[in-house]
Protein backbone atom coordinates (compact mmCIF):
# COMPACT_ATOMS: atom_id res chain seq x y z
CA UNK A 1 0.00 0.00 0.00
CA UNK A 2 1.42 3.55 -0.75
CA UNK A 3 2.71 6.03 1.66
CA UNK A 4 1.74 9.94 1.24
CA UNK A 5 3.46 12.75 3.28
CA UNK A 6 0.89 15.38 3.77
CA UNK A 7 0.40 18.75 4.54
CA UNK A 8 -2.66 19.44 6.95
CA UNK A 9 -4.66 22.90 6.66
CA UNK A 10 -6.19 25.27 9.57
CA UNK A 11 -9.91 23.76 10.63
CA UNK A 12 -12.02 26.56 8.64
CA UNK A 13 -10.16 25.27 5.27
CA UNK A 14 -10.42 21.38 5.95
CA UNK A 15 -13.90 22.37 6.76
CA UNK A 16 -14.49 24.04 2.98
CA UNK A 17 -13.13 20.94 1.64
CA UNK A 18 -15.65 18.68 3.60
CA UNK A 19 -17.57 20.42 2.50
CA UNK A 20 -16.86 19.93 -1.26
CA UNK A 21 -16.81 16.04 -0.62
CA UNK A 22 -19.99 15.72 0.51
CA UNK A 23 -21.85 18.06 -2.12
CA UNK A 24 -20.00 15.28 -4.15
CA UNK A 25 -21.35 12.53 -2.43
CA UNK A 26 -25.18 13.97 -1.77
CA UNK A 27 -25.16 14.60 -5.64
CA UNK A 28 -24.56 10.73 -6.46
CA UNK A 29 -20.67 10.96 -6.98
CA UNK A 30 -18.49 8.86 -5.68
CA UNK A 31 -16.66 10.17 -2.59
CA UNK A 32 -13.95 8.29 -2.08
CA UNK A 33 -12.23 10.78 -0.21
CA UNK A 34 -15.36 11.02 2.18
CA UNK A 35 -15.69 7.46 2.55
CA UNK A 36 -11.89 6.52 2.97
CA UNK A 37 -11.60 8.17 5.80
CA UNK A 38 -8.80 11.19 4.13
CA UNK A 39 -8.57 13.82 6.08
CA UNK A 40 -8.04 17.76 3.56
CA UNK A 41 -4.78 17.63 2.37
CA UNK A 42 -1.97 18.54 -0.09
CA UNK A 43 0.74 15.57 -0.15
CA UNK A 44 4.55 16.77 -0.79
CA UNK A 45 5.92 13.24 -1.31
CA UNK A 46 4.35 10.04 -2.59
CA UNK A 47 5.76 6.39 -2.48
CA UNK A 48 5.28 2.85 -2.56
CA UNK A 49 7.82 1.83 -0.06
CA UNK A 50 8.70 3.30 3.46
CA UNK A 51 10.72 3.16 5.88
CA UNK A 52 8.55 4.73 8.06
CA UNK A 53 10.08 4.94 11.32
CA UNK A 54 13.48 6.80 10.05
CA UNK A 55 10.84 9.74 8.27
CA UNK A 56 8.77 9.79 10.83
CA UNK A 57 12.01 11.30 13.26
CA UNK A 58 13.39 13.17 10.67
CA UNK A 59 9.62 14.53 9.83
CA UNK A 60 9.52 15.28 13.42
CA UNK A 61 12.81 17.50 13.12
CA UNK A 62 11.54 19.11 10.32
CA UNK A 63 8.39 19.90 12.00
CA UNK A 64 9.97 21.89 14.26
CA UNK A 65 11.95 23.65 12.58
CA UNK A 66 9.38 25.12 10.13
CA UNK A 67 6.88 27.83 10.57
CA UNK A 68 3.32 27.34 9.95
CA UNK A 69 2.45 28.99 6.51
CA UNK A 70 -0.27 30.80 4.44
CA UNK A 71 -1.73 28.61 1.45
CA UNK A 72 -4.36 29.24 -1.37
CA UNK A 73 -6.31 26.74 -3.09
CA UNK A 74 -7.51 29.16 -6.33
CA UNK A 75 -8.78 26.92 -8.90
CA UNK A 76 -10.53 23.89 -9.66
CA UNK A 77 -8.89 21.02 -11.98
CA UNK A 78 -8.64 17.91 -13.71
CA UNK A 79 -5.93 15.24 -13.89
CA UNK A 80 -7.25 13.58 -17.07
CA UNK A 81 -6.70 9.62 -17.38
CA UNK A 82 -8.69 6.67 -17.94
CA UNK A 83 -10.11 7.23 -14.84
CA UNK A 84 -10.09 11.55 -14.01
CA UNK A 85 -8.77 12.90 -10.58
CA UNK A 86 -11.01 16.54 -9.29
CA UNK A 87 -8.79 18.62 -7.64
CA UNK A 88 -8.63 22.11 -5.84
CA UNK A 89 -5.07 23.82 -7.19
CA UNK A 90 -2.55 25.15 -5.43
CA UNK A 91 -0.88 28.89 -5.90
CA UNK A 92 2.70 27.70 -5.91
CA UNK A 93 4.32 30.23 -3.43
CA UNK A 94 7.92 30.91 -2.34
CA UNK A 95 7.67 29.48 0.90
CA UNK A 96 5.37 26.56 -0.77
CA UNK A 97 8.41 25.29 -2.76
CA UNK A 98 11.25 25.97 -0.03
CA UNK A 99 9.33 22.98 2.26
CA UNK A 100 8.82 21.06 -0.84
CA UNK A 101 12.72 21.15 -1.80
CA UNK A 102 13.79 21.02 2.32
CA UNK A 103 11.54 18.30 2.61
CA UNK A 104 13.29 16.51 -0.50
CA UNK A 105 16.69 16.43 0.62
CA UNK A 106 15.72 14.12 3.03
CA UNK A 107 12.39 12.30 2.10
CA UNK A 108 14.52 9.77 -0.64
CA UNK A 109 16.55 8.49 2.22
CA UNK A 110 13.48 6.71 3.67
CA UNK A 111 11.25 6.29 0.42
CA UNK A 112 11.20 4.14 -2.38
CA UNK A 113 9.13 3.83 -5.65
CA UNK A 114 8.84 8.02 -4.97
CA UNK A 115 5.92 9.52 -7.66
CA UNK A 116 6.38 12.82 -9.08
CA UNK A 117 5.97 15.06 -6.35
CA UNK A 118 9.41 16.66 -6.61
CA UNK A 119 9.79 20.49 -7.29
CA UNK A 120 9.75 20.58 -10.92
CA UNK A 121 7.29 18.33 -11.82
CA UNK A 122 5.01 18.53 -9.01
CA UNK A 123 1.36 20.15 -9.23
CA UNK A 124 0.55 20.72 -5.31
CA UNK A 125 -2.89 19.80 -5.60
CA UNK A 126 -5.49 19.05 -2.80
CA UNK A 127 -7.96 16.25 -4.39
CA UNK A 128 -11.41 16.45 -4.11
CA UNK A 129 -12.31 13.33 -6.13
CA UNK A 130 -10.61 10.52 -7.99
CA UNK A 131 -11.19 7.51 -10.22
CA UNK A 132 -14.35 8.82 -11.62
CA UNK A 133 -15.10 7.82 -14.71
CA UNK A 134 -14.52 10.72 -17.89
CA UNK A 135 -17.91 10.91 -18.39
CA UNK A 136 -19.04 12.76 -15.01
CA UNK A 137 -15.87 14.68 -14.78
CA UNK A 138 -17.72 17.86 -15.79
CA UNK A 139 -20.38 17.11 -13.67
CA UNK A 140 -18.57 16.98 -10.64
CA UNK A 141 -16.41 20.28 -11.55
CA UNK A 142 -19.52 22.15 -11.56
CA UNK A 143 -21.01 20.28 -8.25
CA UNK A 144 -17.04 21.45 -6.90
CA UNK A 145 -18.35 25.12 -8.16
CA UNK A 146 -20.25 25.49 -5.21
CA UNK A 147 -17.58 26.35 -2.84
CA UNK A 148 -16.05 29.99 -3.67
CA UNK A 149 -12.67 30.25 -4.47
CA UNK A 150 -10.16 31.12 -3.26
CA UNK A 151 -9.69 29.08 -0.38
CA UNK A 152 -7.39 30.63 1.86
CA UNK A 153 -5.92 28.31 4.64
CA UNK A 154 -3.07 28.53 6.76
CA UNK A 155 -0.50 24.71 6.65
CA UNK A 156 0.01 23.68 10.63
CA UNK A 157 0.58 20.10 10.49
CA UNK A 158 2.87 17.56 8.48
CA UNK A 159 2.19 13.74 8.59
CA UNK A 160 2.22 10.54 6.78
CA UNK A 161 -0.68 8.32 5.99
CA UNK A 162 -0.86 4.87 4.59
CA UNK A 163 -3.14 5.75 1.47
CA UNK A 164 -5.24 3.56 -1.04
CA UNK A 165 -8.09 3.75 -3.28
CA UNK A 166 -10.14 2.79 0.10
CA UNK A 167 -8.54 3.67 3.03
CA UNK A 168 -6.49 6.53 4.51
CA UNK A 169 -4.18 5.35 8.08
CA UNK A 170 -2.64 8.46 9.87
CA UNK A 171 0.45 6.87 10.92
CA UNK A 172 1.92 10.65 12.67
CA UNK A 173 1.42 13.97 12.70
CA UNK A 174 3.60 16.61 13.91
CA UNK A 175 2.65 20.05 14.36
CA UNK A 176 4.48 22.81 12.60
CA UNK A 177 6.21 25.07 14.93
CA UNK A 178 9.59 26.79 13.41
Amino acid sequence: MPFAVEMYMDAEAEAKVRRIWKFLAESGIKSAMLKAGYRPHVSLGVCEELNVYGLAKELSSFAEITSPFEMTLSSIGLFHSSESVIFLGVTPTQKLLDVSGAFHRFFGKYAKAQRAYHVGSWVPHCTLAFGLPNDIASQAIEICRRESLPIRSRVEEIGIAEVSPVSAKMLCAYNLVG
